[in-house]
């Protein structure tokens, strides 16, 4: 009684309500606390944003409790019953700014265009973002067309990280010209749909910065090369600043040569190829054809052959003086690493492209590697092809890392 007294008196100032609770899914309403129930109406009738993970849902759709015409955000991690939250996204559709789903089955997604019944489309008029991550494949049944629909008018993020969970473009219909940060899962069905449709065109949505398009494990239905794969997704957003291309790994014999598709895109400011062995001599290739790269992420770098007739102390006055100045934006190079990688190539490798771009300040790396790392730094200023150098390079030192 004292804790529920305590978060009445708090109640006013209330504006999430997270709600998790496994053991309580099929609890009946009647084995609550009448002051329990009293304080979550309170909640609800104030409350914008909801975070729900595996709750009690007669909490949530209890037409006496639950929060109608006031969210603007939910998000939810559910598993079959995720229908229900579908339902409550539709009841606070006028409202809505944010939301997100999760869920391990198929939970017929096109409930959350339509009713239950299949008679009435919904819109989102104030929808800013849209989570998508349905594990489950969607039910042919469940993927209708929803010809003329344009439920997501004001969409500036959508990501959809699972299947396409429908047979048309209704989810970028009308957005075009608000649309700004996309991560799609490049699945064989969902390329299929973006080509029938032509939902990218050249300069069909101006506002599209940040681009994230995954590779997935059926791809090669789509694509057979790196390169079929790369100019699909950056036909995507020709303009973006952002590029990320997780799964580049998939294509290991053909990813090396197919990077110079990346050079015609000269506005990419960060370009992310996080399982990229990439090595250093086509990485100075890449930042001088990206004269705006600031962010570099791949895999941890390695060295690569010597140039003919050069040796490993010849490095970097050979660096200086053949690449010097380079890439005037380039300020940091992020990379994973595990325990079998070879830190001091990866130093060496950061000293010499640090010798050629003037900027480059942070070397960023896993805070499990952080300082075992710095010290493979320091080891290599030592040494007298380095240390000649030192003070333009030092600054590598105070490494940032990755969280």
């Amino acid at each position: 009684m004292a804790l529920v007294r305590r978060v009445k008196e708090m109640a006013p100032a209330v504006s999430v309500i997270y709600q998790d609770g496994r053991d309580a899914d099929y609890k009946s309403l009647e084995d609550y606390d009448s002051h329990a129930i009293s304080l979550i109406s309170q909640l609800y009738r104030i409350v914008k944003t909801t975070v729900v993970s595996w709750c009690n849902l007669q909490l949530v759709m209890n037409p006496d409790l639950a929060p109608i015409g006031n969210l603007t955000s939910i998000d939810c991690a559910l598993g079959w019953l995720g229908y229900h939250i579908l339902a409550l996204a539709r009841l606070n559709a006028p409202t809505l700014q944010t939301f997100s789903i999760s869920s391990r089955f198929d939970i017929g997604i096109c409930g959350l265009i339509r009713d239950s019944f299949g008679n009435k489309y919904v819109d989102y008029p104030c929808l800013r973002s849209l989570t998508m991550n349905n594990a489950g494949v969607p039910a042919i049944l469940q993927r209708s067309t929803f010809e003329g629909v344009v439920p997501f008018p004001s969409l500036r993020r959508l990501a959809i990280l699972s299947h396409y969970p429908y047979v048309d473009d209704v989810l970028f219909r009308g957005n075009r010209a608000t649309l700004e940060i996309l991560n799609i899962a490049l699945y064989p069905e969902t390329v299929a749909m973006l080509r029938k449709y032509d939902v990218f065109t050249p300069t069909s949505h101006p506002k599209l910065r940040v681009c994230t398009c995954s590779f997935m494990e059926d791809g090669p239905s789509a694509f057979n090369a790196a390169s079929n794969y790369l100019k699909f997704a950056l036909s995507i957003a020709p303009a973006a600043s952002m590029r990320v291309f997780p799964g580049l790994s998939e294509f290991r014999e053909t990813v090396q040569p197919a990077l110079s598709i990346l050079e015609d895109y000269t506005g990419i400011q960060i370009l992310s190829l996080p399982y990229l062995h990439l090595s250093l001599w086509k990485a100075i290739v890449l930042i001088k054809a990206l004269p705006v790269l600031s962010d570099l992420h791949t895999w941890a770098p390695i060295l690569g052959a010597i140039p003919q007739g050069g040796s490993e102390a010849g490095l970097p006055e050979h660096v200086r003086s053949t690449h010097s100045p380079m890439g005037k934006r380039f300020r940091c190079w992020h990379f994973e690493c595990t325990q079998l990688d070879d830190l001091g190539e990866v130093a060496r490798c950061m000293l010499l492209l640090a010798l050629a771009c003037p900027n480059l300040d942070y070397a960023a790396v896993d805070k499990d590697y952080r300082m075992p790392f710095m010290d493979e730094i320091r080891q290599q200023l030592a040494e007298p092809w380095f240390n000649l150098y030192a003070p333009r390079l030092q600054r590598l030192l105070f490494t940032d890392f990755i969280e």
